[in-house]
């Protein structure tokens, strides 16, 4: 028999320092327990616990919040009856991404009563895991977790859950001039609807890009709020201009929450540094970092050590082109963490801890450019890949052993300029074999013949062969989709296989990416 329950509930004399949640196995008249990561059992902690940053961060983040919102509960529906409609937002995906205060204050000054989904628990994870598909990555189940609580909470027919659909943000330098998220993430609101079958007229959908000229923020917001209460009082009311105050006045104090929380960081930092102290700066997602069950809460580890593990959204972003470092990349958050993680190369004191999550596949893809600074730098970075663990024992050896390496660190002083990476201007086109991959026959022999019209030397590559998933097998991790192993191999075979007919890859070939 088997039974999760809290340390104190079954531990008579359980420390009380973390009351960790743990698994009973019941065999016969004997009981094993399993789970947690007992600091009364910890010999190699210290006995000078460092400040828990991560806490103080959300303590900030929650009397903010209160300015605007309320904690959503099970009980709402008695005491909101016959109230008008209420926004309910679950505190989920971006919401933790430096986007929650926009989110909370911007329904208030429309007019809202606004309520927030609790922290994530193992009940609201469980409801993620029943309603979500298993490939999604862990946040994108507890997003749809959060969604099922509040589905709980509401009056349907009266009150609206807020399911966003985070497309990206206006972004010089950034292909396109626009980064863009993860498809989970920009089809978040969708996708949870659907899954939880949500009758359309209790959800708000709005599909948003940030900082954008084009896509303003006002518009999307407008449309949707007349859909969801179309035919209303307050949909016959609802102006451009209303909206377009409330979208000013919530960026505004969004920001001001953010310079806010970059000048206590700062500080912190700054006062860590005349200690010569050896700095820990947590990068990933918030959603990640903020989220307990999404991080398994190894901060912890890091704070029963008395090391310092600061969040790194305490940290105004450096301002960084890194456009000749780590090319082409148009992943929003990629970019964000890119620049927080170069902060941490060229910083003596900082050491990156990169928080990531299984089924991550644009962190699949960012690993291998983090891996390459990090190289070059010389300097130790440790990834955690966590995924709702309800212990996170398993990292504290990894996260020790970091610190070790980390103790005897030699800083060596670094540049942008020093981790550059060298770019080739491709010659006419013309004169190589250029290799289309799979993309379908239909459409890899079309493209074929259109390159060929066009007078290039086009062939469609041979996909899947033992060859191509051997060299995938080699390369790649288990992280990346498995388009993105097909792809890759497919690739490396061919190529290999022009080298075999006497043709040089640099000067003789060319590929086609889509």
């Amino acid at each position: 028999e088997k039974l999760n329950a809290d340390c104190s509930a079954v531990i008579p004399d359980s420390c009380g320092t973390r009351d960790c949640r743990l698994q009973i196995y019941k065999i016969g008249d004997e009981m094993v327990f399993s789970g947690g990561l007992c600091p009364k059992g910890n010999t190699q902690g210290s006995s000078k616990r460092s400040p828990d940053y991560i806490s103080l961060y959300k303590n900030e983040l929650d009397k903010e919040l209160s300015k605007y919102s309320s904690t959503a509960r099970k009980t709402d529906q008695d005491e909101t009856a016959g109230g008008p409609s209420a926004v309910y937002i679950p505190r989920s995906l971006h919401f933790l991404n430096e986007r929650g205060v926009f989110f909370a204050s911007l329904y208030h000054y429309l007019g809202f009563k606004v309520f927030v989904s609790p922290e994530s628990d193992e009940y609201i994870a469980s409801l993620g895991i029943a309603h979500s598909h298993s490939e999604s990555c862990y946040p994108s189940k507890l997003h749809y977790g959060h969604t099922a609580y509040l589905k709980e909470c509401m009056r349907h027919g009266t009150d609206k859950i807020l399911l966003v659909n985070y497309l990206g943000s206006g972004e010089e330098k950034a292909p396109q001039n626009q980064s863009k998220t993860c498809p989970y993430v920009s089809g978040a609101g969708f996708a949870a609807k659907d899954a939880l079958k949500i009758d359309s007229s209790d959800v708000l959908l709005p599909v948003l890009v940030f900082n954008d000229d084009i896509y303003k923020l006002e518009d999307d917001i407008i449309i949707d709020l007349k859909r969801a209460f179309a035919g209303t009082e307050y949909a016959k009311s609802l102006t451009g201009r209303k909206v377009a105050t409330a979208v000013k006045k919530a960026l505004k104090t969004q920001e001001d929450f953010n310079a806010r929380m970059h000048r206590m960081g700062s500080e912190i930092v700054e006062k860590l540094k005349k200690k010569n102290e050896k700095i820990f700066l947590g990068i990933g997602r918030g959603y990640t970092i903020f989220d307990n069950m999404a991080s398994s809460k190894i901060h912890e580890l890091f704070i029963m050590n008395g090391l310092h593990f600061i969040p790194c959204f305490f940290l105004k972003q450096p301002d960084y082109d890194f456009t000749d470092i780590v090319r082409h990349m148009y992943w929003f958050q990629g970019r964000e963490m890119t620049r927080y993680n170069l902060l941490a190369a060229l910083d003596p004191n900082l050491y990156g801890v990169r928080e990531t999550n299984f089924n991550c596949g644009p962190d699949a893809m960012l690993s291998y450019h983090e891996g390459r600074i990090f190289d070059i730098t010389g300097k130790p970075y440790l990834t955690l890949q966590t995924d709702g663990h309800n212990s996170n024992a398993q990292f504290g050896t990894r996260a020790m052993a970091n610190f070790e390496v980390v103790k005897n660190h030699i800083p060596q002083k670094i540049t942008l300029k020093d981790l550059e990476t060298e770019y080739r201007e491709t010659d006419d086109l013309k004169k190589r074999i250029l290799g289309i991959p799979d993309m379908g026959t239909e459409s890899s022999e079309m493209l074929v013949a259109v390159f060929k019209s066009a007078g290039y030397r086009a062939e469609a590559m041979p996909s899947k062969t033992q060859e191509s998933e051997a060299w995938a097998r080699k390369y790649l991790i288990t992280n990346n989709c498995l388009p993105m192993h097909i792809l890759f191999g497919d690739v490396f075979a061919w190529v290999h296989s022009k080298q075999r007919e006497g043709l040089d890859p640099n000067n003789d070939l060319a590929v086609f990416v889509p």
